[in-house]
Formats: C-alpha cells, structure tokens, sequence
C-alpha cells in the first residue's frame, strides 16, 4: 500500500495554494506530485467557474474532480463535464433587483455553466477581471438567459459590503439561498445547502473515499465548512480568524509554501488522520502499566478521543488498546481485561508504516 493510498487531499486556491503573486511555488508542485505518486488524490475546491480553472488544472494537473462555484459543481477537467452541480431558483433576480435598486454603485455578476456575464461594472470587478483573466462578456441580469449557479456583487468599501450584506439576509425570500463572503471585495448568493464543505462530501462519496480520510485547508470564510467536515481541516497563517477556529491545525502562510508543509506533515507522521485505516509503529520499547509489563504498540491520540473497547489485529498481532495516559495508549499482546479502551471511532492516529517486532 503506497503512502497516501486512500487520501482525498482538497486545496482552497487564493490565499491558500497561491501565494500573494497568484504563482504555485514549486516546492508546492514538488510535494503535490510527490503525494499523487505515493497514491494520494490532489485537487481543490474554489469559488472560481470552470472557465477560470483551466490554467490551475494545467499547472497542478489534478488526479480527481474538483469543485468549483463555492460548492456549487464538481467538475472532470479531463471530461469537460460536470459531475454534479446545483443552480439558483429564479427567485433569485428579485435580490439582484432590489440590490440594483438600492445600492446602485455595487457591481454585479451571474455565473453560469459556461460563462460569466458582468452585468454592472465597477473597480471590484475590473480587479476580478485582472485576477481571473476572464473577458468582459456584458449583459443586463435581466437578460441572462442560461440556468445561473452563483450570483457575485463587489464593492470596495467595507461599508457597502456591509449593507449589501444585511439587505440581502433580510429580504422575505432569503431563506431560499446561501449567502457567503468569498473575499474581501466579493459577497455571494448561492444555492440553498451549496457550499465547500457540501462539495467535499459529495466528492468524497463519487471517489469512495470516508471523509474521515479527507484533508482540506483554506484561507477565508467559504473554506470554513471545508475544513471543518475534512478528516483533517488547515488553516493557514494569514486565514481569518473564522476558519482558524474550526482547524484541527494551523499551518504556515501561502507565501510559504503551505501545501508542501502539510504533505510533509502528512508523511512523517506529525499530522494525524481520522479514518478507518490505521497503521502505527510498533517499537521495541518495554511498557509498563498497572495491567501489563511487556512489548507493544504505542499510539498516540488527542485529548479528545473516544474511550471503548477495541481489539486490533496486525497479521498474528493481536491485542487490545489498553491504558490511556498523556494522550497515548499501548496496544498489549493478548489482554483481554483493562480498564480503559480507545476506540477506532472519532481516533486520530499516526498513519505510518509497519515495522515488525
């Protein structure tokens, strides 16, 4: 079984992979192709339509779908299909009408299957345009004619995102959708229960892959949900405070190659992985407990592991986990009767190869 056999590894784009000159460093496409080699699968999600995803598919050639629209699609770059998507009721247009109406300088854009329209222009959007590469396809909203997936407004100021904010959740039909802030400049409508983490399990179960066996890192509030239903859930240093407080971990900034520093930490150990395949060291250490004095197997665990009984098997090693003390247990040759268990359920453990005794 090659190393990261069975992993479902997912990346939030700005901020995240790309550092703050929208490049990949190639310590990032180094450990990326490292991990795709030892079995792992590699992708993102992002808030980007396909028609903007194309240059990141060629440069970290993805070996899985990714997701796009904030969670609204999966997409098969090699396909040119999507696998799954969700669109926006036409119910929608009386939010975009009641934004045009009563903040007029808020810049407004529809994003379709295919492609996205700018339907009211400003600085926002000029600088996404920059950002993207996207053309400056123009259109009133009313005449968007296609099935609409995601709606974008911008504005520079705070200010005003703050008051679009508060007049998009009190409209009467608001409770049909999503709202999501996908960057500082950029405030979203999306289908109702469409987001990141959303898209993460939908992925997870067309690849038949546990989402306890997935990793997922972000920067920004619509990467919260990714990385709090991930088995393994990053945060980077410059993420906002939102996404650091549901991270299991918090890792270096996109400038320094945060990608590169995760895999790393994935493949010595100094991560751990919630999941139903579990290898451990066995060491040749003698542990002493108050039921057993002999060889085992030490397994680290976090505090907040589960306690039950457990009986593991590794070839002719049998035992059961026994004796929690300082986030550790020993797995005992044999016992049967302890007192205290851990349980493979809600357990993180260090996923490394097996040594024989």
């Amino acid at each position: 079984m090659k190393r990261f056999e069975g992993m479902l590894f997912c990346t939030d784009l700005d901020g995240t992979l790309y550092n703050d000159e929208k490049t990949v460093s190639k310590q990032n496409l180094d450990a990326i192709e490292y991990f795709k080699s030892e079995g792992g699968l590699f992708t993102f999600i992002t808030g980007r339509v396909p028609a903007t995803s194309k240059n990141i598919c060629n440069t970290i050639h993805p070996n899985a779908p990714y997701g796009c629209i904030n969670g609204g699609g999966i997409y098969d770059f090699n396909g040119d299909k999507y696998l799954w998507k969700a669109s926006l009721s036409s119910e929608a247009i009386e939010l975009v009408r009641m934004v045009d109406q009563c903040l007029p300088e808020i810049g407004i854009q529809y994003n379709t299957e295919k492609k996205v329209y700018f339907n009211k222009d400003n600085a926002a959007m000029v600088s996404f345009r920059e950002i993207t590469g996207l053309p400056n396809i123009t259109c009133h909203f009313e005449d968007v004619q296609e099935a609409v997936l995601k709606i974008v407004f911008g504005h520079e100021e705070e200010q005003q995102i703050s008051l679009l904010a508060e007049l998009l959740n009190n409209h009467p039909k608001a409770k049909h959708f999503d709202f999501i802030r996908s960057e500082k400049t950029l405030y979203e409508i999306l289908p109702k229960g469409a987001s990141k983490g959303v898209a993460l399990k939908k992925m997870a179960d067309l690849l038949g892959i546990g989402i306890q066996n997935t990793i997922a890192v972000g920067d920004y509030n619509n990467d919260v949900s990714m990385v709090k239903t991930a088995g393994i859930g990053f945060a980077v240093e410059n993420a906002v405070d939102e996404v650091k407080a549901v991270a299991d971990y918090i890792t270096v900034s996109n400038n320094r190659h945060a990608i590169s520093a995760i895999i790393e930490g994935l493949d010595t150990g100094a991560y751990l992985l919630k999941g139903d395949i579990y290898f451990v060291k066995i060491t040749q250490k003698r542990f002493h407990s108050r039921y057993n004095f002999g060889y085992g197997i030490l397994l680290y665990m976090p505090k907040t592991a589960h306690f039950c009984p457990l009986t593991a098997h590794f070839g002719d090693f049998k035992g059961v986990f026994s004796y929690s003390n300082n986030n550790s247990a020993i797995l005992c040759p044999g016992k049967t009767e302890v007192a205290d268990f851990v349980s493979f359920k809600g357990l993180i453990v260090h996923r490394l190869n097996i040594e024989k005794m």
